[in-house]
């Protein structure tokens, strides 16, 4: 197992606590994401009150889970949500992802489900191209204390037989009208997972400043760092890296 350099620890303690120490002056606001990213869609004049979401960006690198992937991602994506109760809604939509010598496609399909205080999806994933034609369900509950939003998730993929559990915690605050400040930290553990590896994954601190700039169309500069941690720490490096992000709601 590599060192763990004490510098390394100081530089992302530093990021995150950048992102906290402003929380208790601000408003919380924003819309929140999970992994199989379904939010409970809002009435819209769409087909059915459906929403549809397309979305791409760069990234200087590609990081999955802590696993490095390549270096600069060009991406895009597409989400159709649909919701089926007050407090309950489908999603369905695919991804693209590209680096310099790596190639990912996505089908992917969710369910959510607000419980009370607390929301729930229960999703499924399909990864082609250079990911082996992997499969993977998951499951993630969240709820919101403290003024920062909790979410946990479970998800097992079939081609590695492997487990992933991921703790996030993220909280934004509104700076102008138009403009947010999110920042979000979280812990990860496996189970057979990348490289056979068991144990904790990794810890990751991200910073993301999203621009309003029309009701349909955000822009979202961020920056995130990743630690490696028991589980991949012989073969990932640590990783500071950022990109750009731009999503249209209709």
């Amino acid at each position: 197992m590599k060192s763990q350099p004490i510098s390394r620890w100081i530089t992302l303690f530093a990021v995150a606590t950048c992102a906290s120490t402003a929380a208790d002056k601000a408003e919380v606001s924003g819309k929140d994401t999970v992994d199989f990213e379904a939010p409970v869609a809002e009435e819209t004049g769409g087909f059915l009150g459906s929403s549809l979401y397309l979305s791409g960006g760069y990234a200087s690198e590609y990081l999955f889970r802590g696993r490095h992937l390549g270096d600069n991602l060009a991406e895009g994506r597409a989400e159709w949500v649909l919701p089926i109760a007050e407090t309950a809604s489908l999603s369905i939509g695919g991804k693209y992802a590209g680096t310099d010598d790596y190639e990912e496609a996505q089908g992917f399909a969710s369910l959510q489900q607000g419980f009370g205080i607390f929301n729930t999806a229960l999703g499924y994933r399909w990864y082609g191209l250079d990911a082996d034609d992997r499969q993977e369900v998951g499951f993630l509950i969240g709820t919101a204390l403290g003024g920062v939003d909790w979410s946990i998730g479970y998800y097992y993929d079939s081609e590695l037989s492997g487990h992933f559990v991921e703790m996030l915690g993220q909280h934004t605050w509104q700076i102008y009208d138009h403009l947010a400040l999110r920042s979000s930290a979280g812990i990860s553990a496996t189970s057979n997972y990348w490289h056979g590896g068991s144990g904790w994954n990794n810890a990751v601190f991200r910073l993301d400043l999203p621009v309003n700039v029309r009701n349909w169309f955000t822009l979202t500069p961020w920056i995130s760092a990743s630690v490696p941690l028991d589980a991949i720490d012989d073969h990932e490096d640590d990783s500071v890296f950022g990109g750009v992000n731009l999503q249209l709601s209709f």
